[in-house]
């Protein structure tokens, strides 16, 4: 690539700003058992996030400016009965975009907001997700179909790297399995999921996604929990970059790029959780993205956090 190629290739780049793929600190809607009736927990968890790379659509890798995310996640789970649960997630992001900004827009529309790409912080709630799951059986794999509705918690702008999402609503449907081993394996679980996401639609384009998570975890001690866990999303119907963006060819087309485009991600983490008596706990993780196409490669997201059992 010539250098006024790289440096047209950067531009771009840095006018698409992805939602960056990083997973809530507790999904408990993604998780294969359920409380009991009448219990539950409440968390909440810190996570910091940054971002170095972005890729285009055949995974190469640009620097046109770094991102540094910083997210409270509050999260509330409860069993309405021995096999219904719902859960309640909000999180607060604050987000920062060091970099080449996005190119302005010249589309014929007021769009309601600022440029937040000026290298501060800018805040906000991001969006509910509400879940339902039902635990169809529970030996020897617990089957657990559940569906979950996301919704932006207000209006935000979206055609920024500090975005705090994509603004869309979101309905996905899916699957969870998990199983606890037998001797001399008791102290091992598994447990995976199958998620399809059905996407609002934007500028006349439904883009939705697939999402597959597998999570392996010990019990070390009674009380000290670790865990392996790999998620991966598959998009359905997306633009690709560079090919479907080229300069000055529609504002419109561009300012819906984050909804739109075909977004590619394998991340994979390591946790632990410690219980610290009969109600409290504590909860860590680290994440990393692996692989990634037309998408925003996670360094790494740290969380760290607290749940309240009852």
């Amino acid at each position: 690539m010539t250098r006024y190629g790289s440096r047209l290739l950067l531009a771009l780049l840095a006018g698409l700003g992805l939602t960056v793929p990083a997973p809530p600190a507790r999904a408990q809607h993604a998780d294969a058992w359920t409380p009991g009736k009448g219990h539950g927990a409440f968390s909440i968890a810190y996570q910091d996030l940054y971002v170095h790379y972005h890729t285009t659509s055949t995974g190469e890798k640009q620097v046109p400016g770094t991102i540094d995310n910083h997210a409270v996640f509050l999260d509330f789970d409860y069993g309405l009965s021995d096999r219904w649960a719902i859960n309640i997630g909000l999180p607060f992001k604050s987000n920062r975009y060091r970099g080449n900004p996005h190119p302005p827009l010249d589309d014929g529309h007021d769009h309601g907001d600022i440029f937040i790409e000026d290298g501060r912080y800018h805040g906000g709630w991001a969006d509910w997700n509400l879940g339902l799951r039902y635990q169809w059986r529970t030996e020897p794999w617990a089957i657990t179909p559940y569906l979950s509705y996301g919704v932006p918690a207000r209006d935000y702008y979206t055609y920024a790297h500090s975005a705090p999402g994509t603004g869309q609503k979101r309905l996905e449907l899916g699957i969870n399995a998990g199983h606890r081993f037998a001797a001399p394996w008791q102290n091992l679980y598994f447990q995976g999921g199958y998620g399809y996401s059905f996407m609002e639609v934007v500028e006349h384009r439904r883009v939705n996604h697939s999402t597959l998570s597998l999570e392996l975890g010990y019990f070390v001690t009674p009380r000290l929990t670790a865990r392996l866990r790999a998620v991966g999303q598959k998009t359905y119907n997306g633009y690709e970059f560079p090919r479907d963006y080229p300069p000055g060819h529609n504002d419109e087309h561009l300012f819906f790029h984050d909804q739109n485009l075909r977004n590619d991600f394998i991340n994979i983490g390591a946790g632990i959780d410690y219980q610290l008596d009969d109600r409290y706990g504590l909860f860590a993780s680290y994440g990393h993205t692996v692989w990634g196409e037309n998408t925003h490669l996670i360094d790494y997201a740290l969380t760290v956090g607290i749940s309240r059992g009852f």
